[in-house]
């Protein structure tokens, strides 16, 4: 538990074998820079929080944060430079975010497969849920980017046709 300082220039790499998974047990706030190499998995258990005072770089389909349950990554300070975070629900399911706009607030973040709560016509979404949340005051328009892949979307998703974002703010909103 508790804050871990890594250097400012090197920060700290993650991986470098064939699979490698590192667990998260407990709260963790992490100052500078995090680089995930391919195969590599920062897993989020239990509800609890990575908070990082940096970026986190290398996010693939192959290498991402791990949220499960209401795990979320939180990166703090985002401002007009382009923040992505590198999230999927499970190893293998990359569903990244960035946020651009932030007005300097810091952001958690976590993803779920399945849309909740659902929606009229869930057959023709994307399978996913994003959570967004700004700490730290109201913030202004905030850019946001979600990302998905080839099969993310359900039965009836048309990947060529565009999409409607959906906010829900205690009923579903569309965007």
């Amino acid at each position: 538990t508790g804050n871990l300082t890594v250097p400012t220039v090197a920060g700290m790499d993650i991986g470098s074998g064939p699979n490698c998974s590192v667990a998260l047990t407990a709260n963790k706030t992490i100052t500078n820079n995090i680089a995930l190499a391919n195969n590599a998995y920062l897993v989020l258990l239990g509800g609890f929080n990575l908070t990082m005072n940096g970026i986190i770089t290398g996010g693939s389909s192959t290498a991402h944060v791990v949220t499960i349950g209401t795990s979320k990554l939180i990166i703090s300070n985002i401002g007009a430079t382009p923040v992505t975070f590198p999230i999927g629900r499970l190893p293998g399911y990359y569903n990244p975010i960035t946020i651009t706009n932030g007005g300097g607030f810091n952001y958690g973040v976590r993803v779920d497969t399945g849309i909740s709560p659902t929606i009229v016509v869930p057959l023709n979404a994307v399978n996913r849920t994003w959570y967004v949340t700004p700490s730290g005051g109201t913030p202004g328009t905030v850019n946001t980017n979600f990302f998905y892949s080839a099969g993310h979307g359900n039965a009836g998703f048309n990947y060529t046709a565009n999409l409607e974002l959906g906010q829900y703010t205690g009923v579903w909103n569309v965007i």
